[in-house]
């Protein structure tokens, strides 16, 4: 059996897993749409969200700035500093999430990597 590892890096808001994981994939089906081998994700009107359906350990909400595709990854030092969207994005993201979601609170720029 072999792992498949992805990155991704995002700016997104950080919510708990949720204790009721039926009710959460209903709402959140539509932007959860991904594949492990190519660098495209899903998502609806440029909002993707990243679940740990494994072990419930995370849920970012918010934009794909970079995925690599299968066999690549971003790099061995990302400077997160480096990495900023225009302040009128960031505001944009945050407003598409409050909107579709109801969700506000501290964003930030996150490299999740994940193993499936």
């Amino acid at each position: 059996m072999s792992t498949q590892i992805n990155q991704y890096l995002m700016f997104a808001i950080l919510i708990p897993y949720p204790k009721d994981s039926d009710s959460f994939y209903e709402k959140f089906e539509e932007y959860i749409q991904d594949s492990a081998f190519d660098s495209e994700v899903g998502g609806k009107d440029g909002i993707f969200c990243l679940c740990d359906g494994r072990s419930g350990k995370y849920v970012f909400i918010g934009e794909v700035i970079d995925k690599p595709s299968d066999g690549e990854y971003l790099g061995d030092i990302i400077d997160l500093n480096e990495i900023k969207l225009r302040p009128k994005k960031e505001k944009e993201i945050k407003s598409k999430v409050k909107g579709v979601f109801n969700l506000e609170g501290n964003y930030s720029y996150y490299l999740i990597t994940r193993y499936r």
